[in-house]
């Protein structure tokens, strides 16, 4: 059962940092600070994490 909440927890945690840095990105298209390969990179940044 230990495991099952730490890995709630985990999924919880990286979901929340997922919808920060997209917000983050999301805010840097808008202000048009953003390049393609910045998105790239926070994308890549998300998948491996």
């Amino acid at each position: 059962m230990a495991i099952h909440i730490h890995t709630l927890i985990n999924l919880s945690l990286s979901l929340s940092l997922s919808f920060i840095m997209i917000c983050v990105v999301s805010c840097q298209v808008r202000v048009g600070k953003a390049s393609a390969t910045e998105i790239l990179l926070h994308y890549l940044f998300l998948v491996k994490h």
